[in-house]
């Protein structure tokens, strides 16, 4: 069959943009023509201005930066020498772990870091366990005294129990 109205032949797509493409180049590339001189000498200007504020307040500024930095030098002086004697606690938790008696829970803790000692409250389901535990404790390198204290007998059952440990300066550092 033959048409008698010819269809109407369309241009590729990349065809169609390339003309918008080359205009939005040529706009950029005037539109950067004009700016970048006009940026390059408004940042000159920018910096002369704050240049010349750094020499009219350098005189003033600099001396009430030493008083400052001497001021806050000795409070990190300070906080330096308090973080060099400050005892790491988790090496305690560390070792107190490894020396525990699974079937002993523990319900509080004591920590006293000045002194070195760890109280335990705890719980155990029998005599047995509480005297295997502290013997585990007795024979630990990084605990030097084991005192047990506030033995109770619970309505609910068990042993309640309560250990104070005073821990080998090792165990800190």
């Amino acid at each position: 069959m033959v048409e008698f109205i010819p269809k109407e032949q369309r241009e590729p797509w990349r065809v169609r943009l390339l003309f918008p493409g080359a205009v939005m180049l040529l706009v950029f590339a005037v539109a950067a023509a004009v700016l970048f001189p006009y940026l390059q000498g408004q940042e000159g200007a920018n910096v002369a201005v704050f240049e010349q504020e750094l020499r009219d307040t350098s005189g003033l500024n600099i001396r009430e930066m030493e008083k400052t930095i001497e001021k806050n030098s000795k409070k990190l002086t300070g906080l330096v020498e308090l973080a060099q004697t400050r005892r790491d606690v988790r090496q305690a938790f560390a070792a107190l772990e490894s020396v525990t008696h699974h079937l002993v829970y523990f319900t509080g803790t004591d920590f006293r870091t000045e002194e070195g000692t760890f109280g335990l409250s705890g719980r155990t389901e029998t005599f047995r366990t509480l005297r295997e535990q502290l013997e585990i404790f007795r024979a630990a390198l990084d605990i030097s005294t084991v005192e047990l204290s506030d033995l109770a007998l619970p309505a609910e059952g068990g042993v309640s129990f309560r250990v104070v440990l005073t821990l080998s300066p090792q165990v800190f550092k």
